[in-house]
């Protein structure tokens, strides 16, 4: 499977967006001239302005002059090294440059205007792009046309290749490394697909394919177009694109050899290729749709189970979901012997800033306080907002001293100035907590303790933390589970029982 930190990488590797696209689009161009071109006399598939509109519309922006000139390079150096002279890969050129900047222009108003909201949106802008740049970049290429029956002719073929390889290689480029960051880090409800079933997913589109160009029945190719439809019901809308999109280059690619002529037996004539083009298209792109329209609800199912589980104003983990986290850490002590702490937190005098400054600088107030505890903590970590100003942590630790270590970051985080609308607070927090398994195995025992210590800590003064350490150490003994904490504790933190 391909992993999103694969894409900063490679662009890292060409450090310039237009030397990428300089080689991007030359080694498109290089596969599109070896596939060879259709009756029509334009290539049988035009990899490089998807390519290109893929690359412009993935950075945002419009075709610049630089941009331009490095196509126009790689161009003339890829049909050069074919054999091509200049005056038939000019007006190829010319066709390409007016595709790509055609496309990228649709994407970027797309962009500005919020029509690529979603991945539904976004595939039926790859396809209106297809259609619109393939038509502006056919006309160019054929306005060299001796007379318009040659255009009228040769269009529909050149057209509906260029629109197919446009729209889903955009498609592939677009969504290449993007589903990760577009769910936010919300953690998908559902099971990943394993990385061996992806590759048996793909052998057998591959074997699909082959059958579907050299057995020629309808059977094989929509037998092939399950299996793309596979792809959109398992995996994301790029394994969905680029899978479709490999399955309709190799379908065309040998189209004009007559290695298949689809399911009527289309003649070798600019019109049985635009006919073949129209048959790829419905086998492909339904797949596409599919892969997209699965993406966003399984986007909204991640969204649904994130805000069933975080609370609104904090983004900190609600109660349900400290619950969750607090009785599987307790089932993993009671199994393995896993050690780790609770803390209850209460935020200080928080009432007094709700009615001397309002709701809202009071939430202002919880929103900073809960970022300075979650960045306090590990990410393994559980930070969750209780309710009004009452907080909890749940960490697995070694010792007791770790345990001590983190409420004393946890208090000292908090208890630093801030300035909210103008108002300057120093917020400050006190911390009760309790071991597991030291103080119990179930969840009613562990919270009275760290609720005892809570209380204990506010009767000490506020802005500090107790330990529980159980009912199972005497009043007038208090022991140390691992020995006593550091110096740097003494006088600071006690056991209370």
């Amino acid at each position: 499977m391909i992993k999103p930190s694969r894409v900063s990488r490679l662009l890292a590797l060409f450090g310039d967006q237009t030397i990428a696209l300089f080689v991007c689009y030359g080694g498109a161009l290089a596969v599109s001239l070896w596939a060879g071109a259709g009756t029509a006399g334009a290539a049988s598939i035009a990899l490089g302005p998807a390519i290109a509109i893929g690359m412009l519309a993935r950075s945002g922006r419009f075709m610049t002059s630089r941009d331009a000139l490095a196509i126009a390079a790689a161009h003339a150096g890829i049909s050069t090294a074919f054999g091509i002279g200049p005056a038939h890969w000019a007006a190829a050129l010319a066709g390409d440059l007016i595709a790509s900047a055609v496309g990228a222009a649709i994407f970027c108003a797309s962009r500005r205007t919020k029509l690529v909201g979603s991945q539904p949106a976004l595939a039926a802008v790859a396809c209106a792009t297809g259609i619109v740049a393939a038509l502006a970049g056919s006309l160019t290429r054929l306005a060299a046309a001796p007379d318009w029956s040659a255009i009228i002719t040769a269009l529909p073929a050149a057209w509906g290749s260029a629109a197919l390889s446009i729209a889903l290689g955009a498609m592939v480029v677009l969504t290449y490394g993007r589903p990760a960051a577009e769910t936010g880090g919300l953690e998908n409800p559902e099971a990943t697909p394993k990385t061996i079933e992806f590759f048996i997913s793909s052998a057998a589109t591959l074997a699909l394919a082959l059958a579907a160009v050299f057995d020629n029945r309808p059977i094989s190719m929509l037998a092939a177009s399950l299996a793309l439809l596979w792809f959109a019901l398992r995996y994301d809308v790029f394994q969905a694109s680029a899978a479709a999109f490999a399955f309709s280059t190799f379908l065309l690619a040998l189209g004009h050899q007559g290695s298949w002529r689809g399911l009527a037996g289309w003649p070798f004539s600019p019109v049985g290729d635009f006919s073949q083009n129209v048959a790829v298209a419905l086998l492909t792109l339904p797949s596409v749709f599919v892969a997209a329209v699965m993406s966003d609800q399984r986007r909204q199912k991640m969204i649904y189970a994130y805000e069933a589980t975080h609370d609104g104003l904090t983004r900190l983990a609600n109660r349900t979901r400290y619950r969750q986290v607090l009785d599987r850490a307790l089932k993993s002590a009671t199994v393995t012997g896993q050690r780790f702490v609770l803390m209850l937190i209460d935020l200080d005098h928080f009432k007094a800033v709700n009615d001397n400054y309002g709701h809202a600088a009071g939430d202002q107030l919880l929103v900073e306080v809960s970022e300075r505890l979650r960045r306090s903590v590990r990410a393994s970590d559980l930070v969750a907002r209780l309710g009004g100003d009452e907080f909890a942590v749940v960490a697995a630790i070694s010792s007791v001293n770790d345990a001590m270590t983190m409420a004393k970051r946890l208090v000292e985080a908090v208890n630093q100035p801030c300035e909210l609308s103008g108002v300057v607070f120093e917020p400050s927090i006190t911390l009760g907590g309790a071991l597991a398994p030291d103080s119990g195995f179930d969840r009613e025992t562990l919270l009275r303790f760290a609720d005892e210590a809570l209380y204990e800590a506010k009767r000490a003064g506020r802005n500090t933390w107790r330990f529980s350490a159980g009912d199972r150490l005497a009043a007038q003994d208090v022991i140390w589970v691992d020995g006593p904490p550091s110096v740097e504790f003494e006088g600071e933190t006690v056991l209370i029982d």
